[in-house]
């Protein structure tokens, strides 16, 4: 949580996008979605097949700030938590045909799948 806010804080943009460095199989269209559908929201992200907030893959606006800032002085870490207090547009992956090992992360090595282009 604390770097999301630092780099919100020093990016010049009103939009930033945020992604895991685990989740190999993120794209250049999963990001264009998120920045189609980010009028009038605070920020934008995926469910997965399962409806599970996708919390590390999020387009974020500054208007976050406020919000993110308060929840870390108060201790609560979980982006899940602090975007129940945002306007956060969560978009289903499945309507967008992103299903299977779209949102997979991979946090060792032996999570490492064959397929991986």
């Amino acid at each position: 949580l604390g770097a999301i806010v630092g780099v919100l804080e020093q990016f010049d943009t009103d939009w930033v996008l945020f992604a895991a460095c685990d989740m190999p199989y993120l794209s250049r269209e999963m990001a264009e979605i998120l920045y189609e559908n980010r009028d009038g929201a605070d920020g934008v992200c995926f469910l997965d097949e399962a409806g599970r907030v996708q919390p590390l893959f999020v387009l974020l606006s500054k208007k976050c700030l406020p919000v993110l800032r308060e929840r870390m002085t108060a201790g609560e870490w979980s982006l899940r938590r602090c975007y129940e207090k945002l306007n956060i547009r969560m978009l289903s992956g499945e309507a967008y045909g992103m299903t299977g090992k779209v949102f997979e992360n991979w946090n060792t090595e032996h999570e490492e799948r064959k397929d991986f282009p």
